[in-house]
């Protein structure tokens, strides 16, 4: 599955919740599970054709690569979900993961990390976020880099 069509799962995903919790709200149960078929099916359609915006930062870790990858697999794990996209034996292990992003965290952001070994003491985290926008945009994909930068800053004095 490529990104939009992880963040369009994960969008009918939010959408399902919101029509199935108004739905059930107005008008009872069988009213909540249509507003949740609705809500998801709604949500599917609206992300394909809403933009997918970017943000991109290359974060430098004093550490070697194992190190590295220990920091950002429980950072994320922390934040999201991963997904099956995930290569960890490669040369240069990529993790893929869709955290909450923009207001109440409710926007999906699909985000790889990309380990770039330099030396035992020098790892760059390339970490990559995707997300829908709207009209009014949330900036998504860049609240969700940061936050993942800050987390590994927390795993990284955990480890120190």
């Amino acid at each position: 599955m490529n990104k939009d069509q992880i963040l369009a799962r994960e969008l009918g995903k939010v959408g399902a919740i919101g029509g199935g919790v108004g739905g059930f709200i107005g008008g009872g149960i069988l009213i909540g599970v249509s507003g949740a078929l609705g809500g998801a099916s709604g949500a599917w359609i609206a992300s394909r054709f809403l933009p997918t915006e970017s943000y991109a930062y290359d974060y430098l870790l004093h550490c070697d690569a194992k190190r590295a990858l220990t920091m950002i697999v429980n950072a994320l794990a922390e934040l999201g979900r991963f997904q099956d996209s995930s290569e960890i034996n490669s040369s240069n292990p990529t993790i893929s993961a869709v955290i909450g992003s923009g207001f109440m965290k409710m926007n999906p952001c699909m985000l790889t990390v990309e380990i770039v070994s330099h030396s035992d003491k020098e790892t760059t985290a390339v970490i990559r976020g995707a997300a829908k926008e709207g009209v009014i945009n949330q900036h998504s994909a860049k609240k969700a880099v940061t936050r993942v930068i800050e987390a590994i800053k927390v795993e990284a004095s955990k480890i120190s």
